[in-house]
């Protein structure tokens, strides 16, 4: 099974969103796999890690962006053309 289009093994430490946590794959089935995690335990996710239908599983903690109340159409299109470049760059570094 793949997360974000590298294969996962077991052993390898994914990152929880909700609980902002590491924690160790401990199982991998063709559809999904299971991690473990130190406070909220066993973790179930599917391919695209995704929990309960929201992404919750990743190899690092996301990065997000909150623009300000007074950001321009101008400036939040900037800043989306901006994120969507870093992307490519770091899809294209693996």
């Amino acid at each position: 099974m793949n997360l974000d289009g590298t294969q996962l093994a077991v052993g390898d430490r994914v990152y929880h969103r909700q609980s902002g946590q590491y924690g160790t794959v401990a199982s991998i089935a063709t559809n999904g796999a299971m991690a473990r995690f130190p406070t909220i335990g066993a973790v179930y996710f599917d391919g695209g890690g995704h929990v309960g239908g929201s992404r919750q599983i990743g190899w690092h903690a996301p990065l997000e962006v909150w623009p300000a109340k007074t950001a321009s159409t101008a400036a939040r299109a900037n800043l989306a053309a901006l994120v969507s470049a870093a992307i490519t760059l770091m899809e294209n570094a693996r």
